[in-house]
Parts: structure tokens; sequence; C-alpha cells
């Protein structure tokens, strides 16, 4: 019996990592077709964005890098927590991941460079009280993610300069 039960503390933290990744690599992949899809049901040049941007293909491949690096910060929260259940850091970031989607459910129904700037305004908000949470929990996790946090910061100002200048 001992040896079953130290074979699946063994196992915890590789399971563990393959749940909280997954999550985020479901995220990843709906926020990435939301955008393809927006982007791909508009014409680039009625939006009128500023010339300094990233060209909209990348985008999928940044999101996915944006939400794998989150996986991984959660990983190490969740490894770093003995607690039965869900500490804050893990509830903020659920929560920053189901706003992230409903922000993008947005895009499917509003166009317009405001509606992706209030899109990233709702994800960069979200996401700086996550990576606050993160650092209460795990330093190494919040200093994982503060490229995120810069990508973010990116996208409001870019999508700001289109909507309002």
């Amino acid at each position: 019996m001992s040896r079953l039960m130290d074979s699946r503390k063994k196992l915890r933290p590789y399971i563990g990592f393959l749940g909280w990744f997954s999550i985020t690599f479901l995220t990843a992949a709906f926020i990435s077709y939301g955008i393809i899809s927006y982007y791909s049901s508009i014409v680039i040049s009625d939006l009128n964005l500023p010339t300094w941007g990233i060209h909209h293909t990348l985008l999928p491949v940044i999101w996915f890098s944006f939400y794998a690096i989150q996986g991984v910060a959660t990983w190490l929260v969740w490894r770093k927590t003995s607690v039965i259940g869900l500490n804050p850091a893990l509830r903020g970031y659920l929560f920053h991941l189901g706003l992230s989607i409903l922000a993008t459910i947005l895009l499917f129904y509003l166009s317009g460079p405001f509606n992706l700037f209030i899109h990233s305004l709702i994800i960069f908000v979200s996401f700086f009280f996550f990576a606050k949470l993160y650092y209460n929990a795990n330093r190494v996790a919040a200093f994982i993610v503060i490229p995120n946090l810069c990508w973010l910061l990116y996208l409001l100002l870019f999508y700001g300069s289109a909507s309002f200048f």
C-alpha cells in the first residue's frame, strides 16, 4: 500500500502539470481561433491600425506562447501550495481565463478597433490582478509572466492608438 502511495506522490507533479497546461492550452486554442476568425471576417485596411503593429498572422503564435508561459507559471503556483482546493492565485487564474474567453466571444459580435481595445483592456486588467496574486503565492511564477504583461500593455497601447487617435 505504501508503494502505491509513493508512486502517486511521484506522479502528482506531472499530472498537475498536464492538467493546468491542458486547461491553458484549450483557452489559448479558443482565443487564437477567435482572433483568426475576427481578422479573417474583416478587411484589415478598414481597421486603420497603426503601421508599427505586428502582422496579424503572427498573433496566434504569440497567444499560444503567452498561454504556455501562463500554464507553466500556474503549475509552479499549484506545486507550491499543499492545501486541498484552489488557493486565491489559482482561482484568480481561472477567473482570468474565463474573462479572456468572454472577451474573445465579444470579438465575434462587435467590430472595429475600439472593440479590440476593450478586449485588450479586459485581458490586461484581469492579467494584472492575477499576476499580483501569483506574486504573493510564488515569486518565480510572477516573474515568469512579466513578458506577458508587457505584451498585453503593447496591445493595449496599439489598439488604443487605433481607437482614439
